[in-house]
């Protein structure tokens, strides 16, 4: 419960910060440059001197993944700075993609045709599933190995493996049974000595 508080505080101190951050600083750097992306295309592909508008609504949802990579303990700094890298990648690849393809103005500005009345409402669905399940789909596979424990608040403790000395060649082996047989023989399984000795470990056990 401890370490769930105490990330969940990170990650509401982290989301405060880097939406502050995001909207005075980055926003206007992240558009800009998908923008400018955007026009050079189309400059060079089809002598048009403006490519459509880049939406600025995908890029919030990089404010909860990149506040969970921050919260995230036990990850060195480079893991982050790599798993901020790619997200901010990935991002920026949905929003000039969306752009050049000139979905992005149907999505909020779509023209009276019969046709555009018909994509838009699909656009626009696929739209907001895509902003609310990239940053999951980047926090899962950039972030997390253990699908089963997302958030890390419980490390598997793995029980060191007992190494016992052999009571016949006095040497020190993990699987001491399977030594014995491998060994030493089934036989000696059965002997006086080793069970004695087996006895005596059952017994310090309970």
């Amino acid at each position: 419960m401890r370490k769930k508080l105490l990330f969940l505080s990170k990650l509401l101190l982290f989301s405060i910060a880097v939406f502050v951050l995001w909207q005075n600083i980055f926003l206007r750097l992240y558009c800009t440059s998908a923008k400018h992306s955007v026009d050079l295309l189309y400059r060079f592909l089809l002598d048009v001197p403006h490519g459509p508008k880049v939406l600025e609504s995908t890029s919030y949802y990089l404010i909860p993944f990149l506040s969970l990579v921050l919260a995230k303990s036990g990850m060195s700094y480079l893991r982050k700075a790599k798993a901020v890298a790619v997200g901010l990648a990935a991002f920026f690849a949905f929003d000039f993609a969306l752009a050049l393809l000139g979905f992005s103005t149907l999505i909020v500005e779509p023209p009276k045709t019969e046709m555009a009345s018909t994509l838009a409402p699909i656009l626009q669905v696929l739209y907001v599933t895509i902003e609310l399940a990239l940053p999951l789909l980047l926090w899962f596979a950039l972030v997390n190995r253990d699908y089963r424990n997302p958030l890390g608040f419980e490390t598997p403790v793995q029980a060191p493996k007992v190494s016992r000395r052999c009571p016949i060649c006095r040497k020190e082996k993990a699987g001491l049974i399977d030594h014995i047989r491998s060994a030493h023989g089934e036989k000696s399984l059965r002997s006086w000595k080793v069970r004695r000795f087996l006895a005596k470990e059952s017994w310090s056990r309970n």
